[in-house]
Order: C-alpha cells, then structure tokens, then sequence
C-alpha cells in the first residue's frame, strides 16, 4: 500500500492504571473460581499522573525541545512565544502538570503533515521531501522530528502522551510496568497496533523455535550445551530454572524434559542460546566448572584455576582460553582423564 501521498497519520494510545489491571486480574480470576462468570468492576477512583524531576538534570522534566514547544505549546498555553512572560509561562506550565483519568484515558495522537506534503524540509541537517513515510521513519528515529512535518490533531492530547514517553511514573507497555513497577511505576500506554506487532512477533519466534527444537532433540551435543547454560542454578538472560541440577547426574529422559521446559517456558531464551555463535566455548567452560578444573563460585562471574583468577566473566574466560592454548589444552587434557575414569567405573 502506498502511504506517500497521505496526509493524516492517525494514531491512538491508552493510559491505563498499573494497579487497576493487577487488581482487575486478581479480582476476575477470583469470580471466575467461585461462579463461573467474568465480572465487569467499576472502578472510581481517580489516577494521577503529576510533574516530574528529570533525573539526568535535575531540571522540570519537559518532553519537547524549545524548538517544539514555540510551535506546539501556544494553542495549549494560550501564550505566543513571542510573548515576554513566554519562558515563565512554559516554567509554570510543565511545573503545574496534572494529568488525571478513572479507568483509562485514550489519547488522539494522531499528525496533520498536510502543510508540508510534497515540500523540502530539513530533518536532522538533512534535506527531505515531507511524506507519510519519511514521517514515520525520522519519527522513530526521534520524536522529537514530528513537529517539522506538521501538527498533531488534538495539541492537548499529543503533549499528555508525550509527557507520558518521559514519565518516569509511566511504562511504555504493560510488561515493562510489570518488570520495573514499584513506588513510582504506576501507569502503562497501552497502544493496540504495537500490541498486535507484538504479538506477530512473538508467533514468529515461538513457530522458530518449533523447528529448532525438532532438529536439537536430536542433537546430543546441543542438548547438553542448551542444559548446561542453567546447570547448578545459573542464570541466562535473567532466568533461571526451578530446581538445581547437575548434568551429568540426569538420565535421557530427565535432559529431555529440561530442554522441552526451556523450549516451552522460554522460547526466546532457547533461541539465544541456540543462535549463540560462542555456544560451544561457552559449554566447554561449564564443562569445567562441573568438573572441578576451573572454580566459579555460586553467585558471581569470576573463574579460578587453582589459586589465580582467570578472569571477572564468562566473555572475558573465552578470550584467555583463546588467547592461551597451552593452558586450553592442559585443562582440555584434564578433563579427558576426568570422563575416561568415570567411563572405567
């Protein structure tokens, strides 16, 4: 389809309340448990979402560049920029923010770029001819471009959203707010269509990972690779898996289970790992460690040999691995004599 003569970019975002949704959850699950039904709740209460500090300055926290706000703050403000009390008006203003809603507050953040269609304009020292799609591309490299192609629909709705993009009291979608919700984490922008991108995605990866995991059960090498990144209760990509274990202690069927948990429970996870490139030198080094040659004690990244540090990381024990093959093929050899003794008993 081609956009390039478009003139209206049509957009919509949701603000919704982190707890109300947690609670709303809980609350359904529970109605669900005793009668069956889904129950609609009202929900009364009003949030909030109120003036910041901008950490990195320590300044009022303000979305929008001076260059922005002399175009896009006059019809919200009712002052010009050309006015003497401008700079203690935009103070005052981005001071003074109140954003409040009940339930959720949509927001038309939709663009008319109709006033520069077809014409030069300069984007980040660049001249370009101003369409839908050269809007959407310097958009996402910086938002901050939008208001050279034009103007937002509704100037009060655009600058609460983009007040939202800063906050550090609003999360851009509800798995962040889920991850880093705490005093301050209170809201999520909740936006259908990077919902449903989402969402195509993650099908995407999850049918990848499908045919992976058909080709690595019956790789033996790879299953041990793949379970030895979680063995002894290590992390990968910040999961872990419930119960500690020790590879070399499983049978076949138990490794399998493993693999099929890591597959199901992480697709992602399981995709990285298979895709590593330094998946092989990285399973020679658990190798290692589950032997007792090289020393990595629960909880950190440093690995010992005997009494010296080789290194602060699993990166970092790579590179002195490849850079000293002497000292590899001592530990090489040392771990033969470890497996050709276990395989005499």
């Amino acid at each position: 389809m081609d956009i390039s003569n478009v003139t209206y970019i049509k957009r919509e975002v949701t603000i919704k309340p982190l707890r109300l949704e947690n609670s709303y959850l809980i609350r359904n699950e529970t109605m669900v448990q005793k009668t069956g039904r889904t129950h609609k709740f009202n929900e009364s209460r009003t949030h909030r979402i109120s003036a910041s500090i901008d950490g990195a300055t320590q300044q009022q926290l303000n979305p929008y560049t001076p260059k922005e706000a002399e175009k896009l703050l006059p019809p919200v403000i009712s002052v010009n920029s050309t006015d003497l009390k401008w700079q203690l008006n935009i103070k005052t203003f981005w001071r003074d923010v109140l954003i409040e809603y009940h339930t959720q507050l949509k927001l038309d953040t939709s663009f008319d770029i109709s006033s520069t269609i077809g014409k030069k304009i300069i984007v980040n020292g660049v001249t370009i001819t101003s369409d839908a799609k050269s809007f959407k591309k310097y958009s996402e490299i910086n938002i901050a471009y939008e208001y050279l192609f034009g103007v937002p629909i509704n100037y009060d709705d655009y600058w609460k959203w983009r007040y939202c993009l800063v906050s550090p009291a609003v999360a851009n979608t509800f798995n962040i707010a889920e991850t880093k919700k705490g005093k301050k984490m209170k809201h999520y922008l909740y936006d259908l269509v990077e919902e449903i991108k989402a969402k195509t995605l993650n099908y995407n990866r999850d049918i990848e990972a499908k045919k992976l995991y058909i080709k690595v059960v019956e790789d033996e090498k790879l299953i041990e690779s793949i379970i030895r990144t979680f063995e002894r209760g290590k992390m990968y990509d910040n999961i872990g898996l419930p119960k500690s274990f020790k590879y070399d202690e499983l049978n076949k069927i138990e490794r399998l289970d493993i693999l099929k948990t890591i597959h199901n429970t992480y697709p992602d996870t399981f995709l990285k790992i298979v895709e590593d490139k330094q998946l092989e030198a990285k399973t020679f080094i658990h190798k290692l460690v589950a032997n007792g040659i090289l020393n990595n004690p629960y909880g950190t990244q440093r690995y010992k040999y005997g009494e010296e540090i080789l290194a602060s990381s699993m990166e970092r024990m790579i590179l002195v691995l490849t850079e000293k093959p002497n000292l590899k093929l001592e530990m090489t050899t040392r771990l033969r004599e470890i497996n050709n003794s276990k395989i005499k008993k």
